[in-house]
């Protein structure tokens, strides 16, 4: 999860002043635009989540509708693929040391993988409101203990499992709903929910709420967010499923830019999915996008 969420940010002075600001003006047009609709390698068939890996830097992509996981350089050359004879609906990916885990919202399991030969290592899970039971598990986040946070969107909480897929603990709150991505950013955890009202929950990292911010409403015009990641002066970008683009809002919740609107061509999206930043200045999406399923914009 260090690729999208550093450990520390500075949020001071001349240490956040270091830090690069995305253009987001220069986003309307992606540098790269690749993979088609369709089931041969390279293309996608309702792509999910998209994470960086670590030591490569390239980037791993939940090809939902394909049953497997795809593999791309940073500047979108097809590598390789994995994972068809254990999944059937990839959604979320997580690194952790030497495993890659990956969440199956038809199994309602996750799956660990080692990351050198794509062995499969344990699978957790079924459908059910128990323990390492889910309904509906989305995008993992690793915390700052090294333990593994999964939204179980409709039962409504976040399970917590250790590297080994043991059971944790739980976190729930009447305050969150439909939990779908979470980053851990300094001394705080941010989850996205995905139902009909979006919002951003903010909790400390032992687990208490603080609060909330509805990033629908006058202006915003998000409608499901699916997906969000942030940028080194803590803006949250969210891919906005049903308004087919990407928003860029602001740590007290205002809206900053929107990137792209709905369409088949470079620049426009059909329900956007899985976003990452890279160094703070490439921002990486993929979509339905029947001609250019992943799109890699530079700043």
């Amino acid at each position: 999860m260090a690729t999208r969420c550093p450990e520390h940010i500075a949020i001071q002075g001349a240490e956040l002043q270091s830090i690069p600001i995305p253009n987001y003006a220069e986003f309307q047009v992606p540098k790269v635009a690749v993979a088609k609709t369709g089931s041969i390698p390279g293309n996608f068939n309702v792509p999910r989540s998209i994470m960086i890996e670590p030591q490569s830097g390239n980037f791993y992509v939940a090809d939902s509708g394909n049953k497997r996981i795809q593999i791309f350089s940073n500047t979108g050359e097809y590598i390789n693929k994995f994972g068809e004879e254990h999944l059937t609906n990839p959604w979320g990916i997580l690194f952790h040391q030497d495993s890659i885990y990956i969440t199956d919202i038809c199994h309602n399991a996750i799956l660990q993988f080692k990351l050198k030969d794509f062995t499969l290592v344990k699978k957790v899970g079924q459908k059910g409101d128990g323990k390492k039971e889910f309904d509906g598990p989305r995008q993992p986040a690793i915390s700052h203990k090294h333990l593994i946070y999964v939204p179980d969107e409709y039962n409504e909480r976040i399970q917590i499992l250790t590297p080994d897929l043991d059971f944790h603990a739980e976190l729930r709150n009447n305050d969150m709903s439909s939990p779908a991505d979470i980053i851990f950013r300094n001394d705080k955890m941010f989850v996205l929910s995905c139902d009909d009202l979006t919002c951003i929950y903010v909790f400390d990292l032992k687990g208490e709420f603080i609060r909330c911010f509805i990033t629908m409403g006058e202006g915003m015009q998000i409608t499901r967010g699916m997906f969000f990641c942030m940028d080194g002066h803590n803006n949250f970008i969210i891919t906005d499923w049903l308004e087919d683009d990407i928003k860029v809002i602001s740590p007290e919740g205002q809206l900053l830019h929107t990137i792209g609107k709905y369409g088949y061509k470079p620049g426009t999206y059909s329900y956007p999915a899985g976003i990452v930043i890279q160094n703070n200045t490439n921002l990486i999406c993929v979509s339905e996008n029947r001609h250019f399923g992943l799109q890699i914009y530079v700043s």
